[in-house]
């Protein structure tokens, strides 16, 4: 667990919100195994600026998807954000829409179902089978 203290980037947001109101610094402290002043220092600390920028650019993402109808994906979605003058990354806007459960619904294309017909129409009938053209 001490991995959650020196890679605290890759704890989400809303994880964070819970364990600072939840959880007491002693609790936390004995639990995860570091000191309260360091607890103290990541409950108080601001949101970097990559962080607010993903949360931007996430609002972003989700306006075009539901705009979309939940049908762009990935390459399409960076070229709406690119037409409406956001500079990202391919791979920024596919890692925050995996994270965040964004996925295109594919449709079907319609195929043409074959209708039953009778037992008996299956068959040549001889008369035409066997008619000689001249």
């Amino acid at each position: 667990m001490l991995l959650l203290y020196h890679s605290h980037k890759h704890i989400s947001y809303p994880i964070r919100t819970i364990a600072r109101s939840a959880i007491t610094a002693i609790k936390y402290r004995n639990y995860v195994g570091f000191s309260a002043s360091g607890y103290y220092k990541w409950t108080t600390r601001k949101i970097s600026s990559r962080e607010s920028a993903n949360k931007e650019l996430l609002a972003a993402i989700q306006k075009i998807y539901q705009v979309s109808k939940c049908r762009y994906g990935t390459p399409k979605i960076h070229a709406e954000l690119k037409a409406l003058g956001k500079s990202c990354n391919l791979k920024t806007v596919q890692s925050i829409m995996q994270k965040n459960g964004i996925q295109a619904i594919l449709r079907r294309k319609f195929k043409i179902k074959k209708q039953q017909t009778d037992s008996s129409s299956q068959y040549i009938r001889p008369k035409l089978y066997c008619r000689s053209t001249k």
